[in-house]
């Protein structure tokens, strides 16, 4: 689009395998996908999972061995003086063939939409975050077919702490299915 600067299609390791994650464009920044502090927490988030984050967001780039891909459902339209709460539906629509084509790519064993917007883009539905979180869900997508687990935002857990423990909970949910692992998580 032509109403912002461009952020990066994606960040991390695009080869097939490991885990796809797709964040709500309302908190991308003019500088990148996330925040420094919001970076900050999901690599803390996925590395609790037992990923290797190797990602590097001030470089754009991945480092050796990292097995996680960062993107976004919207790849341009950050206005310079910062992100909107609520993208346009025109922006999303004309990024999808591009998220479509990085979904397809990638092969991921997990998809982790991050945010209302990530979810509802994906899902193409009209539910709150609430309503599609909490469960695992099938998704397809031109010759991919695999699960995709709804959680919050790195940024909305930076505003609103209390949300970790939900995110934590959905993490939970495709441990328990065998699509991630945590060294931290207690046995039962």
């Amino acid at each position: 689009g032509t109403t912002g600067q461009r952020l990066p299609l994606g960040i991390g390791a695009l080869q097939a395998g490991g885990v796809l994650v797709v964040l709500d464009a309302a908190y991308s920044s003019p500088e990148g996908l996330l925040t420094p502090s919001a970076q900050t927490l999901l690599g803390a988030m996925l590395g609790s999972v037992g990923l290797d984050f190797g990602l590097d967001f001030a470089e754009n780039s991945a480092s050796r061995g990292g097995s996680v891909y960062v993107t976004s459902t919207v790849k341009c339209g950050v206005p310079a003086n910062g992100p909107s709460l609520d993208p346009l539906g025109a922006e999303i629509s004309a990024c999808a063939p591009y998220l479509e084509r990085q979904i397809v790519m990638k092969q991921a064993t997990l998809i982790i939409a991050m945010g209302q917007g990530a979810a509802q883009a994906l899902m193409a539905l009209d539910e709150p975050l609430a309503a599609l979180r909490g469960e695992l869900h099938g998704f397809e997508c031109e010759g991919y077919a695999g699960q995709m687990l709804v959680t919050h935002h790195p940024q909305d857990l930076l505003s609103e702490p209390s949300l970790k423990r939900e995110a934590w909970q959905d993490l939970c949910l495709a441990i328990d299915a065998g699509l991630l692992k945590s060294p931290l998580k207690p046995a039962q």
